[in-house]
């Protein structure tokens, strides 16, 4: 009966531990849902949809180097204007 009573206590004690567990990782789902909807509205916010975040980067990321391309041809163009100048 006592080896009853201490595995008893045994799966008790594993029984609250898990029920702990539970409770702490529950708090860090809905912390971290409550993040990802921060992020969402953020995204929202700035005009942007969510969905297609990716593309919209990719699109922007094309753009910036395409005016980055232009920029360099004019500096380019700019220096050897000048050193035309120059000589």
């Amino acid at each position: 009966m006592a080896d009853q009573v201490e595995r008893f206590k045994a799966l008790e004690k594993k029984r609250q531990e898990l029920s702990t567990k539970k409770i702490r990782l529950e708090k860090q789902y809905n912390a971290r849902k409550e993040a990802l909807a921060a992020v969402v509205k953020e995204v929202k916010d700035a005009g942007y949809d969510p969905k297609t975040l990716k593309q919209t980067i990719a699109e922007m990321e094309l753009k910036l180097k395409q005016d980055m391309d232009t920029f360099e041809s004019g500096l380019e163009a700019a220096s050897k204007q000048l050193a035309a100048i120059e000589s």
